[in-house]
């Protein structure tokens, strides 16, 4: 059949977007004959401060992304997105107020937040010389899907950072603090999580200057330690609403969780050894090459997991490195 299609796009001082909606009369399919899609999505800038976003997602059947989308990714979406979100930021603290949807295309629903309401406070742009660095992470939560335990989660995590650093090394010594309290629309009870973890960041700089092709660069060496501490604590009994593994990559080594969400926090007695090396311009300061290297070491078995999974007893992870090349400024590949 004949497919149509229209795009609208806008923008004003204030608001930003756009409009994408197309449909066909299939007369090859048995199933489905008018089909279409529709996609929608703005933003906008009240003040410095406050800000928002709109987005909202919808076609006629789960087919229709694997029949007529142009990409990979698009044809092998699951999940249709509506969300709509306020930001608000002030200068030492930031706040958010969601509410987020998704329409399943393969049976697999997620849960929707009705609302979501995070805070993020920091006096990281005021302490001036301090080298206390003192973050404070909140949220509140009502979760709902079909067919499923509808409920609330209120999570908050006060962490105390000491920032020592020189030309020459870094050393940070943290504490925080999690605690989480879930209220089940299914139980009269109230399940609830407090927890600690404590880590220390430490790492050295080592730099020459060389030359690279003729060009003058300060090429560097930086081994870094990672130790991490979070006492074991039972959590089968916590219901899990957004959280899940957080997969492996360099940048996971320095986490202190290795979920992505506050329903599971992993114990750990581990230490990671990671070592980079940097080649920067001399003239510019932007970094060329950079190559890094690492592996964390592991005291104790990884007894907190996800439903279904066992505990984890390996006593090294798997070595991860990364390389990253800037050969322009505007092209970069790693």
């Amino acid at each position: 059949g004949l497919m149509m299609g229209a795009e609208y796009r806008f923008l004003t001082e204030s608001t930003k977007g756009k409009v994408l909606a197309e449909g066909i009369d299939d007369k090859g399919s048995s199933t489905h004959n008018q089909r279409s899609s529709l996609h929608l999505e703005a933003s906008t800038t009240f003040n410095k401060q406050l800000t928002a976003d709109f987005v909202f997602n919808e076609i006629s059947d789960k087919d229709y992304n694997q029949d007529f989308s142009s990409s990979l990714a698009a044809a092998n979406t699951t999940q249709l997105e509506r969300r709509a979100t306020f930001n608000y930021s002030a200068d030492i603290w930031s706040s958010k107020l969601m509410m987020q949807d998704f329409r399943s295309l393969d049976g697999s629903a997620q849960y929707a937040r009705l609302p979501q309401v995070t805070f993020y406070g920091s006096n990281d742009s005021i302490r001036g010389d301090s080298p206390w660095l003192i973050d404070l992470d909140a949220e509140a939560v009502s979760f709902s899907k079909k067919g499923d335990v509808d409920g609330q989660r209120y999570d908050i995590k006060p962490k105390v950072t000491l920032d020592l650093r020189e030309p020459w090394y870094h050393l940070k010594p943290a504490l925080s603090v999690r605690q989480t309290t879930y209220s089940l629309d299914d139980s009269s009870k109230t399940d609830s999580r407090s927890i600690y973890t404590t880590s220390l960041d430490g790492g050295l700089y080592f730099e020459r200057n060389t030359s690279w092709f003729g060009e003058g660069v300060l090429q560097t060496l930086e081994p870094r330690m990672f130790y991490l501490y979070t006492p074991y604590k039972d959590q089968s009994n916590i219901h899990v609403f957004d959280t899940a593994d957080s997969g492996f990559s360099f940048g996971q080594l320095f986490s202190d969780n290795r979920f992505s969400g506050p329903d599971r926090v992993g114990d750990a007695n581990q230490l990671t050894l990671a070592l980079t090396s940097r080649t920067l311009s001399e003239d510019t300061g932007a970094e060329i090459w950079r190559a890094s290297i690492g592996e964390v070491f592991y005291f104790e078995d990884r007894r907190v997991q996800l439903s279904g999974t066992t505990p984890t007893t390996k006593d090294t992870s798997d070595i991860v490195g990364e390389l990253a090349w800037k050969p322009a400024i505007n092209w970069e590949t790693k």
